[in-house]
Order: structure tokens, then sequence, then C-alpha cells
């Protein structure tokens, strides 16, 4: 290592830096891993999943109706424990601190299946008590510091108040149920209007979980549970429950005609990555293997006498097998240290808190495992090539045939690496490319300059007089309410109706309260008759549906005619709306349907408000004047708020990610080629440097010497591009078809761009050597002979 320090410095941080990949990749799968997994029994806990069949359509949802969850541990034989939960938002307040706060309405049985860590909890706390609340540290202190709360009360709404029974902790942000506050199920369901809403096996929106009893199949479980609803509802209601395991959920978790598809979800990218993993600690093993091979000539004499003297081919065997081990540890040393500095920044940019601990077993053990592996694989071939050499042969260092032999190998090992190089090339390109028109595509309505704001029942109630405020003081063009942000439209149901429907009926139809403001606000054309009065209440009984649910009812979908549900009255159609995206942004339009909003529905529903901004003068100004409006309406207004084109950036959290790996990875990937490039035209250079020398005495130029240097590697490179263009461009087309309707295409010029770039950072690689070799004094090169 000391002789050839330039060729072990590359190996060393070859190797070093494929492991800091592969254990970066490897810290994600293991926080992706981990998923659900933080609470004592996780492994135990069953979420109901809910097959919903509209005509030939199963749609799964991991909702289910309020009378559920008794009825199954009744009658169904096998559970331990049963808890409805429903998503809850709320203001909470202690003297003159307001906080919006986002927790849940459970059963009793919550905590005996979410075993969170207790930290403090009052003796005589009950579960099940409508007057006591249970709240997580984090809510704790940031009411009461570090005092103690139980036994304190605490206001909700303005108007409920509670007593703190317990403090519980959440170790983790990594998991589906991490609650700020847990307010007991029969507080909520004291309400009339409340528990009515709940009491039927249709409407479905809370979600249950369960334990079995020991012992027990969940298997022989869903099938008793296969048909129960129908049964109990005598087929009115076509839904089938089954139980799915919270720890799946992390990795899969994607259903697809009623069954989970194991192809989907986290696990198509875990599996993506661990393979570039695995090619980047390769590409760092064909290195190794390269230079040794190469290095083969230079260490014949000491192969040579070694066996003269009486060494076996199996000592200089273990000898070389041990040299790469060695090279391998060194290098998982390096790589630990690069692994504390780096993994932060790693962290930030993909936007997980992840760690790498030196003196976690898993951590450590981990990493060594690697650099075993790699100092095995990358050492076995050259072990095997170097022992072989005949003794007499190669302390005379005729190794030409043999050489040749090597060379070939080396040939084939430089293009499988710039093949993988160009895949990745293509991958960053493809996956930019589609960033860049997913975001810039026109989305049918305008997200820019609109606030938003959580809506509580008094600001709902003082809409109308608070946005004619904001409107007079200049901070805001326009006001308007919704149940929901246009990106989180969840609220669906079956059973609409219209004449000549058909089959058509069994659709699965999204819902919406609005304001009469909402088109305008949003820019989203009226295609076909009007929006809604400014005096909403005359729209009463009306809707508005999109072009998605116009084309779904054919002839019927146009203003002025009607659309049933039920037995109930029929809702006059009074406009159509041009398609615009909700939702999954790759997806077509899901057809929706747009009721007038009033006060007490919207109450009902839940909501936010949207306040489109002025102009673009100064941002936190106008902040502060829509704040002082709404607190006007509602004093105790926690002042919370986002930007619907930030809400919107969003949703390219899972495409960044990948789009963010793929560049590391692969900038990384070709970094260890050229490492390895670097170091093999270093090694030809110097095996041709009397050749070099000959040929300039007898005049050749600079420029045709860095040719004929480069002529080798250039070869390769094309012969990697034939094997790799296909390939990438079929790679990319598949992941191209996860985005559905709205995806890019793969242009023609990214194929040369690919290749050009491969060419370019070969020839930089390589020319630096070339060049060297062209200038030297050749005198120097050739005064031994």
């Amino acid at each position: 290592m000391q002789r050839s320090a330039g060729f072990s410095m590359i190996n060393v941080l070859g190797l070093a830096v494929g492991m800091v990949c592969a254990a970066l990749i490897f810290l994600w799968i293991q926080y992706k891993y981990e998923y659900n997994r933080q609470l004592k029994d996780a492994t135990g806990i069953y979420i109901f999943e809910n097959n919903q069949f509209y005509g030939k359509d199963i749609r799964t949802f991991a909702s289910t109706s309020g009378p559920m969850a008794e009825a199954v541990y009744k009658e169904v034989p096998g559970f331990a424990k049963v808890a409805r939960v429903l998503g809850q938002r709320g203001v909470f307040s202690v003297g003159e601190k307001y906080l919006s706060q986002s927790g849940l309405y459970a059963d009793s049985s919550f905590f005996d299946i979410f075993k969170f860590p207790v930290v403090r909890k009052d003796p005589g706390f009950e579960a099940g008590n409508p007057t006591q609340i249970a709240i997580s540290s984090k809510m704790a202190a940031a009411y009461f510091d570090r005092g103690n709360p139980l036994g304190q009360t605490i206001t909700f709404n303005k108007k409920d108040h509670f007593t703190i029974g317990m403090v519980y902790d959440v170790p983790s942000k990594n998991m589906s149920v991490a609650p700020d506050y847990v307010i007991p199920m029969r507080f909520a369901m004291a309400d009339s209007g409340f528990a009515k809403q709940w009491s039927y096996w249709g409407n479905c929106g809370i979600r249950t979980y369960a334990t079995l009893d020991k012992n027990t199949s969940v298997t022989a479980v869903n099938g008793r549970l296969k048909g129960f609803i129908r049964a109990k509802t005598g087929n009115d209601v076509e839904h089938e429950v089954f139980l799915y395991p919270l720890t799946r959920q992390g990795f899969y978790n994607v259903f697809e005609d009623g069954r989970e598809n194991p192809e989907r979800g986290s696990i198509q990218y875990i599996r993506l990555f661990f393979m570039v993993a695995l090619v980047i600690l390769v590409i760092a093993c064909i290195n190794f293997m390269n230079l040794s091979t190469a290095r083969s000539e230079k260490r014949a004499m000491e192969i040579g006498l070694k066996k003269v003297v009486g060494a076996s081919r199996l000592q200089l065997m273990g000898q070389f097998v041990f040299e790469s081990l060695l090279t391998a540890l060194i290098a998982v040393v390096l790589s630990m240290l690069l692994l504390l500095a780096i993994t932060p920044l790693f962290a930030t940019l993909v936007e997980m808190p992840l760690r790498f601990r030196m003196l976690d077993p898993l951590h450590f053990f981990s990493l060594l495992t690697v650099g075993l592996f790699c100092g095995i694989l990358a050492g076995i071939y050259p072990c095997i090539y170097l022992s072989s050499f005949n003794p007499i042969n190669a302390i005379k260092k005729q190794l030409a045939a043999s050489r040749d032999g090597a060379g070939m190998i080396r040939k084939v090992l430089v293009i499988a690496q710039f093949s993988i190089s160009i895949i990745l090339i293509i991958a960053i390109i493809v996956i930019n490319k589609q960033i860049i028109y997913a975001q810039n595509r026109d989305l049918g309505f305008d997200r820019e300059q609109i606030l938003v704001l959580n809506a509580t029942e008094t600001v709902t109630n003082g809409f109308e007089t608070m946005r004619n405020n904001l409107i007079r003081s200049g901070a805001a063009k326009e006001a308007a309410m919704a149940t929901s942000s246009v990106f989180s439209m969840y609220s669906n149901g079956g059973g609409f109706r219209w004449k000549g429907g058909g089959n058509r009926q069994d659709a699965l139809i999204t819902q919406a309260l609005v304001s009469a403001q909402y088109f305008d606000l949003m820019g989203i054309r009226i295609n076909n008759g009007r929006g809604f009065y400014n005096n909403i209440k005359q729209d009463s009984g009306n809707i508005i549906i999109n072009a998605a649910m116009a084309k779904l009812m054919g002839e019927e979908g146009a203003a002025g005619k009607m659309l049933y549900r039920g037995e109930e009255t029929p809702m006059p159609i009074v406009g159509v709306t041009a398609d615009f995206s909700v939702n999954n942004i790759y997806d077509r339009p899901e057809p929706i349907v747009f009721y007038p909003s009033d006060a007490e529905g919207f109450i009902n529903w839940g909501g936010v408000v949207f306040v489109k901004l002025a102009g673009h003068a100064n941002r936190e100004q106008q902040l502060r004047k829509v704040e002082a409006e709404v607190k006007k309406i509602d004093p105790g207004f926690p002042w919370e708020y986002h930007f619907l084109d930030e809400e919107y950036d969003n949703l390219f959290k899972g495409i960044r990610f990948t789009g963010n790996l793929a560049l590391i990875f692969g900038s990384l990937a070709i970094f260890i080629s050229c490492l390895g490039l670097l170091g093999l035209s270093a090694f030809m250079t110097e095996q041709r440097r009397k050749e070099i020398g000959v040929r300039k005495v007898l005049g050749a130029s600079v420029y045709s010497i860095t040719g004929l240097l480069n002529r080798d590697f250039i070869k390769m490179v094309l012969i990697s591009g034939i094997i790799a263009l296909p390939a990438g461009g079929y790679l990319m087309h598949r992941w191209l078809q996860d985005y559905k309707a709205y995806h890019t295409a793969i242009s023609w010029w990214v194929f040369p761009l690919a290749m050009v770039l491969v060419i370019m950072i070969a020839l930089l690689t390589v020319s630096t050597q070339a060049i060297r070799a062209a200038v030297a004094n050749p005198v120097k090169a050739l005064r031994s002979e």
C-alpha cells in the first residue's frame, strides 16, 4: 500500500464512498421499516380496511362505520380489543393561551391497543370518562411548561372543559397514530346529531383498530368478517372489512381490486434503491478488481519468488484476500467518519430524521459486514488470478497472454460501470423533467397568493363580516370557505342517481361544501350554467358538478338537469365547472358534487377559509392585516396558516425525494467509476511510457498521443451506451407509468445528452493522465534503453 500510495488511496476512497452510499440507503430503509413499530406489541395491532363496491370497481379505504366496531367485537370471536378513532382538530386554551392541536376522539380501549409510554397518570383516570382528557407530553409542555398538568382544566373550542388525567409520550413522528390529545368517544357521542351521523352502516369515516386473542389466526378472523356487513344490513351496504397489520403500512398499504398489491407502495422504491446500493458497492468492488489485476505485472516478481521458495497457491490466495480485507476495513473506518459528517446533511435533504449511530450494534455490525463482503468480493478474483502465475514466467515477466485475458476482463468491468452510470444519468434527467412538467402544467385553478386557514366555529359564523373587512382593508381580493383544500377532498360516497344512469350510478363521487365565492377565488371556470348566488341560501338544494361528473352523467350532466341521491329530494344542477386536478394531481379529475355551504352545514363538515391576497405588496404586512381582521371575529383564533402553493409543493415530496436520491447516488456512482478509470488510465499510461517516448522522438504531437491513449476508453464508453440506452429508456418508461394520466415523455435528446455527458466525464478523467504522459520528457522514458 505504501509503495503504491495513489492506487491504495483510490481503492480505499472508492470503497468508502460506496459504503457511505449503501449505508445512507439502508438508513432510509430502516426508517421506513420502523414505521408504526415504536410502541410495545405494535406487531399485534391491526387496522380495519374497508372494501367498498361500486359496480365493477372495488375501492379500499381505511374508514369504517360507527356501529361496526361494537358489532364485530360482540359477534366475531377472536378479538381482544377493538377501538374506534376519529381524527379531530381543535383549539385548546388554558388561560389566555390558545393553540390549535390535532388529536382524536377514541373509545376507552384505545390505550389498551396503542401502548404509549405513560409520563404521568392520575390514579382516578378512566379512558372512557367524558370529563377527562389525555394529552401528549409535547402538548403538556406547550401549556404548562415544566409544571404538573394532572388535574388542571383545559378548554376545547371555547366551550367544553376537560380535566387532564394522563400525559403520554409519542415516541416518534414515524407513526400513523401520533395524536396531541385523546378525548373519549363517549363525549362526542353525547351530541345527538353526532351520534345519529355515525349510526348508519353506510356512513364511513371512523378508523377502527383491533388486537386479537392469543393464538387467534388473522386469516380465520378475516374469513368470518367477509360478508359480515352485508348480512347486518340486508345487502343494503356493499362493504367488506378485513384486518390489515399496521406495521405493513410502511412498506405496502396500496390496494387494487380489494387486495394488497405487494409490488406497489414504498416497497417499489425500497427495492429500487436497495438495488442502487448493491450496484454502487459492486462498482466500488469492480474498481478494486480492475486495479488489482492491472498491477499484476508490478507484483509478478514478488509472486514468482514466493512460489520458488515454497509458498503454496493457498498461502498466496490467503495473502491477497487478507490485503483486500485490510483495505476494506480501512475503508469501513473512513466511511464511519464520513457518515457522522454527511448523515445530518442527507437527513435534511430527504426531510427525514435519519441518524447514524456508530455505537449502535445494528449500524456498526451492518457496516462491518458490508466491508467484509466487499473485501471478499473485491479480492476473490485478484487472489485467484495473481496466485495462478507460473513462477518462471512471472520472474521473466512473460505475462503477455495472461495480461491479454486480464485486460479483456478489465474492459468488460469498465463497460459494466459506465453502463450503470449512463442509466443513472438518464434517470436523473427524466425524473427532473417529470418534476418540471408536473409543477408547471395547468391544474385548472389558480394556486398563487392563496392563504389557507383552519375554520373555527366562530370564524365560520362571522365569515361574511370577516370577508367584507378583509376586502375593505385592502389585504385581500376575495375570501371563501370550503370543507377542505383542493388537495385533500376525501369526503365521498355512492348512492347517486340520474335519469338513464344505469350501471354508471354505482360510481364513487367526491362531495364538498363551498361558499359562493369559492369558484371565483380559485379561478375555476364555469363552463355551463352559473356559480352559486352570493346569498347562498337562495341556492339551498341546488348543486354544481365538475366536468368529470358531467361526463359520467352523459346528457343529464348539464345545467338544468337533476341529480338524485337515494330517496332524497331532487337536486337541480345549476352549473358545470371545467375539470381541475384534485388530490392525486397525476390522475384524471374525479367526479365531484359541490353543495352550497351554510353555517350549520359547514360547521358539521369542518373546513377551511381561503384568502386571496391582494397584489404582490409586502406579504408580511398583508398577513398582519389578515390576522388582525380574523381576530376581530375570533380573538382566540390561533394564527396558523399556510399557502396553497406550499401545499401543492408538498405533493412533490415523494418525487423530489426520488430525484434527490437519484442525483446523489448517481453522481457518487459516476464519481466512483471515475476514480477507477483514473487509476486504470494511470496504470495503462505507465505501461505505455516507453511507447509514448518513442512516438514523441519520432515527432508525434501531444494531441495525437492524447487521442491514442483516450481511444480505448472512448470505445468502451460507446459500447456502454449501446447496452445502457435501451435499458435506461425501458426502465424510465416503466417508472413514468406510476404517474398515470399526467407524465412527461422521454424526449429523444435525453439519450444523446446522457452519452455526451458520460463521454465528457470519461475524457476529462482519462485526459489528465494522457496529457501528463504526452508532455513528459521522452528521454526519461527511454534512457534505460
